[in-house]
């Protein structure tokens, strides 16, 4: 009943949580989807990496060139095995390959040699497939080695679809939990994070799933096994703003019981206009 009484602190405290959890869970998704978009925006976060240096030392092979060191020299990439790279990884946004810092002459250090990365940009939802990229930088003779290869394909539609529209729902549960000290907190607010909780969760399940299945496989024609890992900096951005967002629920669950619950989404008569204040339950 009007006119309210003032804010109390332990409403304050759950304000504040509300408000705090929402924003890291909307940069920590946020971050998820963006990553790699170019080769200085969070490159390493890839969802998934590929190992390709033994396709490119089979390749050479195939091509009578068994004479060609097996890795290219990572200060200055050469056009040995047809421009096959060393690895290449997957993105929501963009597709980056490059080569390895060569720790000796015979084996890669296992880190990406920035020097060398390059991204394109693919839309929402693409198909990524090793298969293709590697027909695509090989030399026209052995192209044809990947005709057919179905392994190494990751569907990033079934991800990047409820990413997004979490991050929806996300951005209108801290638009409407922003307006608690002006109104009653809606009903609509706790669905909001209930909605981009359940969708951030989705995302963060498919895509972990996928990482897990995909890799390790054997390249027909070729005596070569591609490896796949995926990086802890995506999982844990994806994995975090699912976890935060869950953490919400509850807090804005208090919070619409404590200020929303039984006011109808009244508003504060005109003479309360434009002060802070926080209803309390009459």
């Amino acid at each position: 009943m009007w006119p309210p009484k003032p804010l109390v602190p332990h409403k304050t405290a759950l304000l504040g949580t509300s408000i705090y959890m929402t924003v890291l869970a909307f940069i920590f998704a946020t971050l998820a989807l963006v990553a790699g978009w170019r080769a200085s925006v969070l490159e390493n976060s890839a969802i998934l990496t590929f190992d390709t240096t033994a396709v490119s030392g089979a390749v050479l092979i195939y091509l009578g060139s068994s004479s060609t060191p097996l890795f290219a020299n990572a200060s200055a990439p050469s056009s040995v095995s047809g421009g096959i790279r060393q690895w290449y990884s997957a993105h929501y946004l963009s597709v980056c390959k490059g080569d390895w810092a060569i720790a000796s002459s015979a084996q890669p250090s296992g880190v990406k040699n920035l020097s060398t990365v390059s991204c394109e940009p693919r839309g929402g939802g693409y198909v990524f497939a090793l298969a293709d990229e590697l027909a695509r930088d090989a030399a026209p003779a052995a192209a044809g080695l990947f005709v057919g290869w179905e392994y190494d394909v990751l569907r990033t539609m079934g991800s990047v679809v409820p990413l997004a529209a979490g991050l929806g729902f996300v951005g209108l549960a801290l638009v409407a939990v922003l307006h608690v000290g002006r109104y009653a907190v809606p009903v609509a607010n706790v669905g909001f994070a209930v909605g981009g909780a359940v969708l951030l969760t989705v995302a963060a399940g498919v895509v972990t799933a996928q990482i897990r299945g995909v890799g390790g496989e054997g390249l027909e024609g070729l005596d070569v096994v591609v490896m796949a890992a995926g990086s802890r900096g995506f999982t844990a951005f994806v994995w975090i703003g699912a976890v935060l967002m869950m953490a919400v629920v509850p807090v804005n669950v208090a919070l619409w019981r404590l200020t929303g619950k039984g006011m109808k989404g009244k508003r504060p008569s005109r003479e309360w206009k434009g002060h802070d204040m926080e209803l309390l339950p009459s």
